[in-house]
């Protein structure tokens, strides 16, 4: 079991590893592929949830040249091991 870093944001240019451990989520098939966030856009889910980090799309490029970048909620995300 992976050991999840917590953080409250992530910026442009971090690394980062997908986390979405369900495997009926249909963007399961990038857990546990590791990129960099190349763009950050805001929204207000955050307002609605009442979640600051529940306010921020990341954009990652992924380390796999196989796979597309795929744009994410910070739960979806980790720091990599």
């Amino acid at each position: 079991m992976t050991s999840r870093t917590m953080r409250s944001e992530f910026s442009v240019g971090d690394r980062v590893e997908a986390y979405i451990p369900k495997p009926d989520d249909p963007e399961h098939r990038y857990h546990g592929k590791t990129g960099r966030v190349v763009d950050i856009l805001e929204d207000d889910l955050s307002d609605v949830m009442d979640n600051p980090s529940r306010g921020n799309i990341y954009t990652v490029e992924f380390d796999d040249p196989s796979l597309d970048s795929a744009d994410f909620r910070f739960d979806d995300l980790q720091t990599p091991d």
